[in-house]
């Protein structure tokens, strides 16, 4: 018996799309061209009118360099789009929307990223051990038979700590726990692809308010 397909959210699509086109600064029409796309359909993709064959959509995720799972709205954020520190802020501010992840300062006042959970605690624990091993291993020449002897138990839990990850579901901070209701709440408030423009227009409007003369003069 097949799974029943997922039914493709247009509006993700086209939101997405159009956002990644812009931020590279590429022409809508010059990437119609360059692709082999009627620009009327290009048109129609970003409008949310209609959803372009698989074979035209691994060809745009390509040409804008992200993945097909993002356009799509499966994932938050292109790992492939993850090329500037903005790409890290944006992909951290996304990250502190859920219970048990929280951003907060270590006894230096540095920011720091935490996280209430024991797995992910036990996962990132068990990376920074895989690192001094490797680290170790490389500055004392230890030989491949003895290193992958103390490499093997490090990688048999990393595979037990990713399999309970994978059962334990993340909850909203507003108690939202269906991804998809967030994206459409973030879609639907402009805020998925710009938490920097949102934060600057919220920080506008909560800004002093200055009295207008008749004059049209501030006072």
């Amino acid at each position: 018996m097949y799974n029943k397909p997922a039914a493709v959210d247009s509006s993700i699509l086209a939101s997405r799309l159009r956002s990644c086109r812009e931020f590279r600064g590429v022409n809508k029409a010059e990437m119609a061209r360059t692709l082999d796309i009627a620009p009327s359909s290009m048109t129609y993709y970003e409008s949310g009118l209609a959803i372009p064959s698989v074979d035209k959509l691994y060809a745009i995720a390509d040409y804008l360099g992200t993945s097909v799972d993002y356009l799509l709205g499966r994932i938050e954020k292109s790992p492939e789009s993850v090329r500037t520190e903005k790409d890290v802020a944006d992909l951290i501010i996304s990250l502190i929307d859920y219970e048990g992840i929280d951003l907060n300062r270590d006894s230096c006042g540095a920011p720091v990223l935490s996280f209430n959970s024991k797995l992910l605690n036990a996962f990132f624990q068990n990376r920074l051990e895989i690192e001094e091993i490797k680290r170790e291993a490389a500055e004392e020449h230890v030989p491949e038979k003895y290193f992958n002897k103390m490499f093997k138990p490090m990688r048999q839990n990393e595979t037990y700590i990713l399999r309970d990850l994978e059962e334990t579901p993340l909850k909203l901070k507003d108690g939202i726990d269906n991804v998809a209701i967030r994206r459409k709440r973030r879609l639907t408030n402009d805020v998925a692809d710009g938490p920097y423009e949102y934060a600057a227009e919220t920080i506008e409007a909560d800004g002093p308010k200055k009295d207008i003369k008749k004059d049209g003069r501030h006072e």
